[in-house]
């Protein structure tokens, strides 16, 4: 495949901000410019709204089922609602605290199973909470991950790793934290070669912070 190389200036305000949040999703800002172009492509124009003019619904739902939602009147309005957020959820790649948690509901009483059956469960996840379910699916994999020790080629936001590692410590047995905790050094070193900012030395620090406390 043909490339072509980009170079071009930036507020470096803006570019500190912005790197900020996708380090703390675990995105590189080439990956993200990248995903944008391909969007770009693919709606054959701007792929998010310059304008916030219309009502949320219309906005984040196509018109026939919005009207579809309107004109069903025997749906209850917080079935509605909730059907809304599901939607723009899983059509924007949002992870919530809710997904969040009840990923690791279901995770924590299957926690070895095959990916064949992490994707059925990714499958309920998105159903149920309206997460992606190929994000479901890679919280699947990297929580599998954790509890056999394997280094991990995929990346969760940074808080969400570190709600993760708290329940695993809470919940889970000694050698499945130990083996959260090895996952996690070996993760590094891909992250440092593949991602920009400061991700993997922000896991670095948080697995040096829970070797101290359990060596205390």
């Amino acid at each position: 495949m043909e490339t072509k190389q980009l170079n071009f200036n930036i507020d470096k305000n803006l570019f500190e901000t912005a790197e900020t949040i996708l380090d703390d999703i675990g995105l590189e800002f080439q990956s993200a410019i990248k995903i944008f172009l391909k969007r770009l492509v693919k709606e054959k124009g701007i792929a998010f709204l310059l304008q916030d003019t219309k009502p949320y619904a219309s906005r984040i739902m196509e018109p026939n089922m919005y009207k579809n939602f309107e004109s069903t009147s025997n749906i209850r309005k917080d079935n509605m609602q909730k059907d809304i957020k599901n939607y723009y959820c899983k059509n924007n790649n949002v992870i919530t605290e809710e997904m969040r948690d009840y990923i690791w509901d279901i995770f924590k009483d299957n926690k070895y199973l095959s990916y064949t059956d992490y994707q059925e469960l990714a499958k309920s996840v998105s159903t149920n909470t309206g997460m992606n379910q190929g994000s479901a699916y890679i919280y699947f994999v990297i929580l599998s991950c954790f509890m056999e020790g394997k280094a991990n080629t995929r990346t969760m936001k940074f808080a969400d790793l570190e709600f993760y590692i708290k329940r695993i410590l809470q919940e889970c047995t000694e050698i499945e934290f130990t083996n959260t905790l090895e996952s996690l050094e070996n993760s590094v070193p891909y992250w440092e070669d593949r991602l920009q900012g400061k991700f993997a030395i922000k896991v670095q620090q948080l697995v040096n912070k829970y070797k101290a406390f359990l060596n205390n």
